[in-house]
């Protein structure tokens, strides 16, 4: 799990804008699956700026908090780092499905 904590702290740093928070969300993960949780939390919280800036969505944003703070508690389940990255996909995606990155929808 360390080695694959590691691997996922190399990536995050190297992915830009959705692939980022996409990244920093598994990277999250796994340190609250090694009981990491205020380096989780402090990840998560470094990037909120980011994904704001980006302007994604306010429910995605105000989704990215409650994770965040059921982090902070320790009161995390697993399943809300797939389900807040469902939810960045779908809408990231949704919103730039136009124009020069429709290329990244298709096969």
């Amino acid at each position: 799990m360390e080695e694959s904590e590691e691997k996922l702290r190399r990536l995050a740093s190297h992915y830009a804008e959705h692939d980022l928070t996409l990244a920093t969300l598994e990277w999250a993960a796994s340190l609250v699956l090694l009981g990491r949780f205020p380096e989780a939390t402090e990840i998560m919280r470094q990037i909120y700026p980011l994904i704001e800036r980006w302007r994604l969505p306010v429910d995605v944003l105000r989704a990215w908090r409650i994770v965040q703070e059921d982090v902070r508690a320790q009161s995390v389940q697993p399943i809300a780092f797939r389900e807040l990255s469902l939810t960045v996909r779908r809408r990231w995606y949704g919103r730039n499905a136009v124009g020069s990155d429709q290329r990244e929808l298709e096969p």
